[in-house]
């Protein structure tokens, strides 16, 4: 899970911040996404990933450098803590699990 300028990157001496990670995101990008785009996947890269650090409790094995990061900025976690903690969150607050069935659509409410 990359996020910037974390607890976790802090420890560790790694100097990171929106704008690089938007920069990082931009130049592999070639620079031909939509700039607003990769700002709003790296403001809610760093939401969802303080949100997740604060509910589940889970920590990060590592912290490392993945595609075209300047810095260390790779959340490693154990993937089945991780999915765990999202499906056993999404069952509480009232998803239905489907399994082996076609999705065709998907519908949510804006409202929560």
């Amino acid at each position: 899970m990359a996020a910037d300028g974390t607890p976790y990157q802090k420890e560790r001496n790694i100097k990171d911040n929106e704008e690089l990670f938007v920069k990082d995101m931009m130049d592999i990008g070639h620079h031909i996404c939509d700039p607003e785009l990769v700002k709003a996947f790296v403001s809610a890269s760093g939401r969802e990933h303080d949100w997740m650090l604060k509910n589940s409790g889970i920590k990060p094995t590592t912290v490392m450098i993945n595609a075209g990061m300047s810095v260390p900025r790779s959340h490693q976690y154990k993937a089945s803590e991780v999915t765990m903690f999202y499906y056993n969150y999404a069952k509480k607050n009232g998803a239905k699990i489907l399994t082996g069935v076609k999705a065709e659509h998907l519908l949510w409410d804006n409202d929560k």
